[in-house]
């Protein structure tokens, strides 16, 4: 499966912005996970049209 980190959220179940419950979620997947296809303006900030 996926790897686990310490928060309880898991890499590699979810792969957009639609998939994310949260804004934090969303940067976990981003800055932990290296999903970088969520910040699609580069500005390290993830899925500014989701849940962000």
């Amino acid at each position: 499966m996926g790897q686990r980190v310490n928060s309880g959220l898991t890499c590699g179940l979810k792969r957009t912005c639609g998939q994310m419950n949260s804004c934090a979620e969303a940067n976990f997947y981003l800055n932990q996970c290296g999903l970088y296809r969520l910040d699609r303006d580069r500005d390290g900030y993830p899925c500014e049209a989701g849940p962000c």
